[in-house]
This record gives structure tokens, sequence and C-alpha cells, in this order.
């Protein structure tokens, strides 16, 4: 990795700041891309992702920061596999809530969903297999099957589902979603991630268009898509809405305070009585030490009830919430790379992953 001056940590001059305030990085651009080619085995996304990476005092403390990206750690699990892991209940998901917030610890159902992890027995329920099927998704116990399944869920059980309803997609990728809701007559606004589309797409949205869901002529009468850098504190998306949902988006917004930010910013673009469903990474095996990155950062339980706090107090419907992780042999499993089938639970560096539905009605 190219260096930008000779011995970039060696102490400074008499007379100078040890730590200049702004930190001047000693290295250049090209130090930043070689990163992460070296690290994560891709190139930068942009020169906005390398800016991120420049305000760093030195190529060790760069270095330090990629090894600790859990991007880097699954390229690294995916070229040396680690054998499965099994997962242990962890004594912190048992205690009742600090706070007077609504909360349930039993098997969470499909049939009647609140706010609850993603388990293998909600696969085997009627209720699972009739939305999947109008879907039309596969069947296979993956998390992110879970995902769709539980949002169309909740938002079909607090009656929001119907002609005429209006709905917002946060961070919507090639998702089933939109084409369902547009099937039952309900107005989409669907907001991608910038650069994660085509041109063509990006303009008719055409990556959200499921034929066997929906009828040509509804979808481009009902579905509208743009792209938007959800992370832009002055955006203007429009509405208010009836509904608002994202997929595994969360977690991408970056630190954990923007995470929670997510959630409890999409009530804004809700009516008084809206439905806003999410769902998101959830560290199921610590409640201390988590991932909190730059892009991409995992909460623990403290963090979601202090979200769940904050919305009881304002007035809002928290569906309850429930942290039963499941006690089925394949609640059990944790995946690692090259990933596989069941994938309810991951690791993602030293922490286990799975996901977690958030459900709230704004208040009347």
């Amino acid at each position: 990795m190219p260096e930008a001056t000779p011995n970039p940590d060696a102490p400074p001059a008499a007379g100078q700041d040890a730590k200049p305030n702004p930190p001047s990085p000693r290295y250049r651009r090209d130090a930043v891309t070689w990163a992460f080619r070296l690290f994560l085995g891709r190139e930068p996304k942009g020169p906005a992702e390398v800016d991120e990476y420049m305000p760093f005092e030195s190529l060790a403390n760069l270095r330090a920061r990629f090894v600790q990206m859990p991007e880097f750690q699954a390229y690294h699990d995916a070229l040396v596999p680690r054998p499965k892991a099994l997962f242990g209940l962890a004594p912190f998901l048992l205690r009742p809530p600090l706070e007077d917030i609504p909360w349930r610890f039993e098997p969470p159902s499909m049939d009647q969903p609140v706010s609850q992890l993603c388990t293998a027995a909600q696969f085997a329920e009627p209720a699972f297999d009739e939305i999947r099927e109008a879907l039309v998704t596969p069947r296979r116990m993956h998390r992110r099957v879970w995902q769709h399944v539980y949002i169309v869920s909740v938002l079909a059980s607090m009656g929001c589902i119907g002609k005429g309803r209006s709905a917002i997609g946060l961070g919507v990728q090639r998702e089933r979603i939109a084409s369902l809701l547009a099937s039952r007559g309900v107005e989409v606004v669907a907001i991608g991630r910038p650069g994660e589309t085509t041109e063509q797409e990006s303009r008719g949205g055409l990556h959200l268009f499921f034929p066997e869901i929906v009828q040509l002529e509804d979808f481009e009468l009902l579905v509208h898509f743009t792209e938007a850098d959800l992370r832009e504190p002055e955006l203007d998306l429009g509405g208010p809405y009836d509904m608002c949902w994202s997929c595994a988006m969360a977690q991408h917004m970056g630190t954990l305070d923007k995470v929670t930010g997510l959630l409890e910013g999409s009530l804004n673009l809700l009516k008084p009585g809206g439905v806003a469903v999410h769902t998101l990474d959830f560290n199921v095996g610590s409640d201390s030490a988590t991932v909190e990155e730059p892009n991409f950062s995992i909460p623990r339980r403290r963090d979601i009830e202090a979200l769940v706090t904050r919305l009881t107090r304002a007035g809002h419907e928290v569906l309850p919430l429930n942290l039963h992780p499941g006690h089925d042999t394949a609640d059990g499993v944790v995946d690692t790379p090259p990933y596989g089938l069941p994938h309810l639970k991951l690791q993602v560096g030293e922490h286990v992953v799975t996901s977690l539905g958030i459900a709230v009605r704004k208040r009347r």
C-alpha cells in the first residue's frame, strides 16, 4: 500500500502538537483505494466513500479501522470459512425491560405479529405460507424471506392494505412488497438507495415489478420509484402516507443513533394513526459490545428498548417487544460464510445477529 511520507508514525517535532485538530492524514487517497482492495476485495463505491476514511492520522490507524469492519470479517470468513457455531441463549434476553414498555417473552407468531425476532417456528405457520405464496416467494428458511412476510403480515393485521391507501418504502431493493401492495390497490412511493439500480430500472422501478403478482398497468399506475440518500437531513419525501416500511435498511444508516433515528423519523411521514414497520439486524448475543461503523451498525437490546421508551412516551403505540429467539433446532444454528440454510442467525465478526421486526402505530 503506498505511503505518502516515510515513517508516518514518527513523533512530531518540538513545538508541534502531538494530535493536530482536526487530524491531517499522512497518506494519499490511493492508499484508501488500496485498503478497499486489500481488506474488502472490492473497489470503493465512489469518492464519498473514500472521503469517509481519510481523516485518520496514520496508515496504522487506517489499517486498524478496516480490520475492525464487519465487511472485512465477512470477506475474511468467506476465504477461510469457520465451522458452524451453535447459538446459546443469552441471559440478557430473559430479563424484563428496565422501563415500563409493551413487552412479552414467548415464541413469536406470524399469525399475530408484534415487534419480534425471526424464528424457525414462524416458517411453519399457515399465515406465513399464505403471505409467502401471495409474494410468490420460494419456500426456504432464510431471514430475508421472513422479513418480507413479517412486513406484509403487520400491515395486513393492522388494517393498512386496501384500495386507496398510500405507502412509502425506504431503501427498497429488489423486493416484492411494492408489487403486492399495488395488486391490492395501494399507491406506493418506493425510495431506493443511490447507485443500486441501473438507469433503466431507476426510471421505471422495473426491478420492483413482478408480473406473477400484479398487472403491469396497475404497477405503472400505482408504483413510483426514485432514489434518495436517506441520510440527508432536509430530504423531502412527500406524504403523509398511511404506511411506511423498510427491509434491512436501518443498519446501513451509520451510527446507532442514526439507525434508531430512521425508525423514529419514519413516523413523520405518516398520517395520524398510520403504521410504520421495519426489519433490521439485531445483536442477539450481547447487550454491551456490538458493531458501530460509519456505514453499518447493529443495535442491541438497550438501543431498541430506549427507542421503544421514547416512542411510547410520545404517545405512539408500539406493538409489544418480544425478544424470544426461538427454541427449534434451526434457531440454534449460527450461519457463517459461505452462507447456506437455515439462515436465521449469522456470525458478524464476534457477534451473533438475527432479524428484528419493529411495528409502530403513530399517535392519532
